[in-house]
């Protein structure tokens, strides 16, 4: 499970996701749909990887950065800010096998890893 915080202007959304990928960018195929002009189609994902989750940058122009720096992957702590575009984000906490996923968001994730890995091999 991978819990985030979300801001805004006047307001911020805490969500929790009970899968091991987050990914994040403007189309709805992600797990997490930001509708923003400076993010990108699939700007970036969060996983969990041996327990510990980690942020991977896919966007090419707009870049993401951790605790104000650029990166292309980084290891995320409780509390990390995460900026994507114009959009902050909070990384809160995660955790493995905290939730079971329902068949449906199973499936959901399972599809878009697969679109994902079939996206990379291509490029």
């Amino acid at each position: 499970m991978i819990r985030l915080t979300l801001f805004e202007e006047s307001w911020e959304k805490s969500r929790e996701f009970p899968v091991d990928v987050v990914t994040i960018g403007r189309s709805h195929d992600n797990i997490l749909e930001i509708k923003e002009a400076s993010i990108s189609r699939l700007h970036c994902e969060i996983a969990l990887v041996q327990g510990k989750a980690m942020l991977i940058n896919h966007a090419k122009t707009n870049g993401t950065l951790v605790n104000g720096k650029p990166v292309g992957e980084a290891i995320l702590k409780a509390g990390d800010e995460i900026l994507i575009g114009r959009v902050k984000i909070r990384f809160d906490s995660a955790s493995e096998g905290s939730a079971a996923p329902t068949d449906e968001e199973e499936a959901s994730a399972s599809g878009q890893r697969k679109r994902r890995l079939h996206r990379r091999r291509r490029d």
